[in-house]
């Protein structure tokens, strides 16, 4: 991880910054994505809950 992505590794952390690029489809599509879209990586079911009215919308994913 510190090899491939230093920076996400210092702010995230290795663990967290791999499960980032791997939920975003690659480091290339991670870093093209808008701030709001990275913010609710891993709350899709959550996403959907609330599409079907039965939940609060998801602030935060991962």
């Amino acid at each position: 991880m510190q090899k491939v992505a230093p920076n996400l590794a210092a702010v995230a952390g290795p663990l967290l910054g791999a499960r980032l690029i791997t939920l975003a489809g690659g480091l290339d599509r991670l870093a093209r994505m808008p701030a709001s879209t990275i913010q609710i990586i891993g709350a899709e079911r959550a996403l959907f809950r609330y599409k079907h009215g039965e939940g609060t919308p998801p602030k935060h994913g991962v």
